[in-house]
């Protein structure tokens, strides 16, 4: 919590890490026959991912293209056993291969 004058505000940590993605999984419910999340070593991402994006990459994940690719993921933190803690997905990074 910051104080702003007579005003407090909340701030939460946040931090952003390239990851390679390891898997996926289609989507339940509203997502059917779109990408629900992918995974990665450090947990499963599926926040932040717009409609387009999702039934696009539902169709590189079917053609064996979207595992390996690298991703930027936000997260709060890390967990005690080292997976991602409220995990969002910002952008591919295409400039970074897969460690």
């Amino acid at each position: 919590m910051l104080r702003q004058g007579d005003r407090w505000i909340k701030v939460k940590p946040e931090e952003t890490h390239d990851v390679a993605i390891t898997g996926f999984a289609e989507g339940r419910g509203k997502h059917l026959g779109r990408l629900g999340y992918v995974t990665t070593d450090k947990g499963a991402v599926g926040a932040g991912f717009t409609e387009a994006e999702r039934q696009l990459l539902w169709g590189e994940a079917k053609a064996n293209k979207l595992v390996g690719q690298v991703i930027e993921v936000s997260c709060m933190q890390f967990t005690p056993t080292g997976q991602f803690r409220h995990p969002f997905f910002v952008r591919f990074r295409p400039d970074k291969g897969a460690a």
